[in-house]
């Protein structure tokens, strides 16, 4: 299986961007959507021309709708069941910064280790 290709530019871009949107995460209640919404949108970074102008399949969109639909019903059931309380303590949770800055940093790690397969220096590639 061969890594898809990521070039320099695409991998400082991604880094940079991922990084603001994990500092608006961290940043206060305000932004930390629009953050989640930066982190989301930086994956097109990453993508290919050829992978962005593809259709989907149909398999792609229903594994997107079934995610989404999970995603609202979990929000449904978390509002219902749990205390105002309970929910501000796992929000609270969610955006501690021993929580948010491990996750960026393994991101970061990962995205450099894709970047290095796909350009070919890694060990493994040899």
């Amino acid at each position: 299986m061969h890594p898809l290709i990521v070039s320099r530019q695409q991998l400082i871009s991604w880094v940079i961007v991922t990084g603001i949107g994990f500092a608006f995460w961290l940043a206060s209640d305000i932004l930390w959507g629009l953050g989640a919404g930066i982190i989301v949108f930086s994956q097109f970074i990453i993508m290919t021309p050829a992978e962005r102008s593809r259709a989907l399949t149909k398999r792609d969109l229903a594994a997107g709708v079934i995610f989404i639909g999970i995603l609202i019903g979990c929000g449904f059931v978390a509002e219902h069941y749990f205390s105002q309380d309970t929910m501000r303590a796992v929000e609270h949770l969610m955006r501690h910064p021993a929580i948010v800055i491990p996750f960026w940093a393994g991101c970061v790690c990962l995205m450099y280790r894709r970047w290095r397969l796909s350009d070919g220096t890694h060990p493994s590639t040899a």
